[in-house]
C-alpha cells in the first residue's frame, strides 16, 4: 500500500519543516554516502533524525523509486534537475535545514585539463561565486 504523504507534499506546492521530514520514512542512498551524511549532519543539527524507508546504493536507483510512488527521497538538485523538468518528480523543500556539500576536483600533477573539465570547473566557481 502506498503512503499518502510524498504526493500530499507535492500537491501542497510548499516546503516542509525538518521535524515532517525527520517523521517520514524517506527512500535514501545508503549509510556512508555523502549525501546520507550531509543531510543526518543538518538533520542532527536540529536535535532530529533520519528514517529509512529503503537504503539505494545509486541515485537512479532513488529516483526510480521516488517516481514510482515509493517514497519520498533526498538527492542532490543537479541529480534531479531534468527529472523536475520533465515532471518525473516534484522538488519539495525543506525550510529549516541547509544541506551543502563540498565537492573537490583533482587531477593528476602536470596534466592539462581538458575542455570540459575546465567548463566543469567553471560553472563550479560560478555557483561558489568565486573566480577560475
Amino acid at each position: 500500500m502506498r503512503r499518502a504523504y510524498p504526493s500530499a507534499w507535492a500537491r501542497r506546492g510548499v516546503s516542509v519543516h525538518a521535524s515532517e521530514l525527520a517523521a517520514t520514512p524517506l527512500v535514501l542512498r545508503e549509510a556512508g554516502s555523502g549525501t546520507r551524511k550531509v543531510l543526518e549532519a543538518a538533520m542532527r543539527a536540529r536535535g532530529l533524525g533520519v528514517i529509512a524507508l529503503v537504503e539505494l546504493g545509486s541515485t537512479t536507483a532513488i529516483k526510480t523509486a521516488v517516481a514510482s510512488g515509493l517514497g519520498p527521497g533526498v538527492l542532490s538538485r543537479l541529480a534531479v534537475e531534468s527529472d523536475i523538468r520533465d515532471g518525473r518528480v516534484v522538488e519539495v523543500t525543506v525550510e529549516d535545514i541547509s544541506v551543502k556539500r563540498f565537492i573537490r576536483a583533482v587531477w593528476s600533477k602536470g596534466r592539462s585539463l581538458s575542455p570540459s573539465a575546465k567548463r566543469l570547473l567553471r560553472h563550479a566557481h560560478a555557483l561558489a561565486g568565486t573566480a577560475t
